[in-house]
């Protein structure tokens, strides 16, 4: 219906004229209804022909209808006149109704006027016609009771009485909620209560209590560590829930769903002889902070763990082995250790004795010093954020480089081992030499101490003194009083590549340590050291050809001075030839025929394994050892023969704890030396 047209108006609606489709669509839908087979099925030259059909038909029925108005014009203007005749009478008829309503609407208000103009009469001067009220006047038509309801007395009491039993029930009511209110307030401030003072005992411990990042209606404290990678960051909050009772439920991330702990077990011929300390888990209901404490040793430990792995990788030639389960490093062909991240509680007990817990502190100190070396990575990490840095684009991209944590290890476990082959091969050569009679070899071990540490940030200058500087011993070894040298092992590479040499150094002047300081050394003219040896068997193998070229320079002075004797006594010619170190520098020959005089040859193991590797495919080395003294002697018989005789002195005799005393070898040489003259 259009907007000017009045709505009680009897005209019909006008159709609207425009039927065309208003749309594609619309078209579409009519082509459907109307065409047999549906659009699909339309083409031109069907609708060109529906359309002449059409044309031909509307033709026709104007024809006829022509025919039919010249034939019957005098009945159309007839029935005209009468349709307009009807309209007229609806007309009249709705406007008569319409007029009728509006009387009876009028005089209902004026007569409810008219009866509130006694009470209120300026509240119906506005809808009071004025010809009524000048015609009766305001008040003059009026209402009132005609007869008050009966009063009983009874009814009253009982009225009041249970308005009275109403208000107390209603007081009842509100008493019986307010105390459950109060209640419930109670208890809700005693749970408040003890859940914040969980919270601020962890607070007042030094752990970061703040909104959780991605949901700052939730209270949360933060366990992880700042400079860690960002995964872990991640992963550094737990959300601090309230239960029913007032204790606080630690809400830890997935990452670290499980108490975890980095383990370090040393093994030896595939039996474990060591382990770190393992800690237990905390119960559920432990105190707050013991659980954040517990959180805060899982994400480092799978932190450390993390970055284990990523160095690994790197470290493949350097005999590391990274397993489903553990880090491997093979030390040698007997010895492994192996870092594991056990589960708390699941991690079974070593059974085997004294023998499984004999290398429990050096796992100990190998696990610790792992943890020192993450945190002091955390310490760099710190260092490097607050330094002003330019950004490029490469530099945005550029992977992280992974902590160095086994490096450091790797070196000073090596290190550990040079120091005890050392050690050991040094020992016995002293003990050998001194076994044979010779009491001025003997051999003193000086490590480097560390640098004064102060007590504040005692770890930190630790690791700087350790990690910034290479670890150094030295052995002041005398094989007689004519050959002393200093055997020097140095390791270093903690943060490139893991290595371990040894140099040979002339003695240092010591007169209080030792008696024979002022004596020249002749071990530079004799057998000169190379500048630097990079494996044990190399340095062992000098040092068992220094010592038999020492014995027999030591000798040749010795017999030079009997000789000398002897020749002053009378007791010897002095057409008699001498004795000279012969070309190898082991033995003492006369210089006419060179047939007679003593050799000297170290004896030991040649095939003892110093395994670097074996069981990953690297290639094994031997590392001589000394287990003896063999001494041989050419001298002549009664029938001018040469006699071909044997002495030796071994270890064993000590071990065995032998009884019958050996001859000392100069009390031989001597006897050798001056037969043969």
């Amino acid at each position: 219906m259009s907007s000017n047209q009045s709505p009680f108006s009897i005209r019909s609606i006008k159709a609207p004229d425009d039927r065309k489709p208003k749309n594609v669509a619309e078209f579409i839908q009519r082509v459907n209804a109307t065409h047999p087979g549906g659009f699909r099925a339309l083409n031109v030259a069907d609708v060109k022909k529906k359309i002449e059909e059409q044309k031909q038909k509307q033709n026709a029925a104007l024809d006829n209808a022509d025919a039919v108005m010249e034939d019957g014009a005098g009945s159309d203007e007839e029935a005209s006149a009468e349709a307009a005749k009807d309209l007229a009478t609806a007309r009249m008829e709705v406007l008569r109704n319409i007029n009728a309503a509006w009387m009876q609407a009028n005089n209902a208000q004026q007569m409810v006027s008219l009866l509130m103009s006694k009470e209120a009469p300026t509240q119906v001067m506005g809808t009071l016609d004025p010809e009524l009220r000048n015609l009766v006047g305001i008040g003059s038509l009026g209402s009132t009771k005609l007869h008050d309801p009966p009063f009983f007395e009874e009814r009253l009491q009982e009225n009041k009485v249970i308005s009275t039993g109403a208000r107390l029930q209603a007081i009842n009511n509100t008493a019986n909620k307010l105390l459950a209110a109060a209640t419930r307030l109670q208890k809700e401030m005693t749970v408040e209560t003890e859940y914040w003072q969980e919270v601020l005992s962890i607070k007042e411990g030094g752990w970061p209590v703040s909104r959780l990042p991605n949901n700052p209606l939730t209270v949360a404290v933060k366990f992880g560590f700042s400079d860690s990678s960002a995964d872990f960051q991640a992963n550094s909050w737990a959300a601090l829930s309230r239960e029913d009772d007032g204790s606080v439920n630690l809400e830890m991330p997935r990452l670290i769903s499980e108490p975890k702990q980095l383990v370090v077990s040393v093994e030896k011929n595939g039996k474990v002889v060591g382990r770190s300390s393992v800690a237990q888990p905390i119960a559920s209901d432990a105190p707050l902070e013991l659980r954040v404490r517990e959180a805060r040793n899982t994400i480092l430990a799978q932190e450390l763990w993390h970055e284990l792995n990523r160095e690994g990788r790197s470290l493949l030639a350097y005999k590391i082995q990274l397993l489903p389960l553990s880090v491997k490093y093979q030390v040698d062909n007997d010895t492994a250790v192996n870092f594991t991240l056990a589960t708390l509680g699941e991690l079974p007990e070593l059974d085997g004795g004294k023998d499984s817990k004999s290398e429990d502190t050096y796992a100990e100190t190998m696990c610790a010093s792992l943890y020192l070396l993450l945190t002091y990575s955390h310490r760099q990490n710190a260092r490097k954020r607050i330094q002003i840095q330019t950004l490029t684009a490469d530099k945005a991209r550029q992977i992280k480089p992974a902590c160095t944590l086994l490096k450091p290890v790797i070196a000073y476990m090596q290190h550990e081992k040079w120091l005890r082959s050392s050690v050991e091969f040094v020992s016995n050569l002293a003990a050998t030499l001194r076994l044979a009679g010779l009491d001025a070899a003997r051999f003193e071990l000086e490590e480097t101490p560390l640098p004064p540490i102060t007590p504040e940030n005692a770890s930190e200058q630790l690791l700087n003194s350790i990690l910034g500087s290479t670890a150094n011993y030295r052995i002041h070894l005398t094989i007689t009083p004519q050959v002393r040298l200093v055997m020097m092992g140095i390791t270093g590479g903690t943060n490139a590549r893991p290595s371990s040499v040894i140099r040979f150094l002339p003695p240092v002047h010591r007169p209080q340590k030792d008696p024979h300081a002022d004596a020249p050394n002749l071990l530079g003219a004799i057998y000169p050291p190379a500048d630097i040896y990079d494996s044990l068997r190399d340095a062992f193998e000098y040092l068992q050809g220094a010592t038999t070229r020492a014995l027999a320079k030591h000798f040749e002075i010795l017999a030079a001075e009997w000789m000398a004797s002897a020749k002053t006594a009378g007791v010897l010619p002095d057409g008699v030839s001498g004795w000279a170190v012969d070309i190898k520098g082991n033995a003492i020959r006369d210089r006419d025929t060179e047939r007679r005089g003593v050799s000297f040859q170290l004896l030991g193991d040649h095939g003892t394994q110093a395994a670097l590797g074996q069981a990953i495919g690297h290639l094994s080395t031997t590392v001589p050892s000394v287990t003896g003294l063999r001494m041989t002697g050419d001298q002549l018989d009664t029938q001018g023969g040469i006699l071909h005789q044997e002495w030796s002195w071994k270890l064993d005799d000590i071990t065995h704890r032998n009884a019958e005393p050996k001859e000392k070898m100069q009390d031989i040489v001597q006897r050798v030396l001056m037969t043969a003259a």
